[in-house]
């Protein structure tokens, strides 16, 4: 209960955590390389423009569209900085989830226009391809 009678929300924790200490040891355990955005639609060129450059395709010529409330944070393991961390959650640092975790040569685009996270693992036979939805939080 706070001063007024009513009691506050409990704050939202990175990570998907359960507690603070838990989201703290996540944190401490992890470098942040970057966070993207979708930052405007550039109706000229017909493409989503992004706060931070990132590898897409399929990002030219669309049709107007509303921007997705959607984040894209890139980390590293610091036990393994070879790995990179893909997550997604909402603009609001809500919902927070772990999607994929890649090594190299495993690369990762954003496919804007039918809205995936694409990531490709070379394979001695070939070419394996992992989607996940881009637009939709968990």
């Amino acid at each position: 209960m706070s001063l007024f009678g009513t009691s506050r929300p409990k704050p939202k924790l990175p990570f998907g955590a359960q507690s603070v200490a838990t989201a703290r040891e996540t944190a401490e355990q992890e470098k942040l390389h970057y966070i993207a955005y979708p930052e405007r639609f550039d109706a000229e060129q017909g493409r989503v423009v992004f706060n931070h450059s990132i590898q897409t395709v399929n990002n030219e010529r669309l049709a107007p569209m509303p921007l997705p409330n959607v984040l894209l944070v890139v980390s590293s393991p610091l036990a393994n900085p070879q790995q990179k961390h893909l997550w997604r959650s909402t603009k609001q640092g809500e919902q927070l989830q772990l999607v994929a975790t890649i090594e190299a040569p495993s690369s990762w685009h954003l496919d804007v226009g039918n809205g995936l996270l694409r990531l490709l693992h070379p394979q001695a036979q070939g070419l394996t391809i992992e989607e996940i939805p881009w637009h939709t939080t968990p």
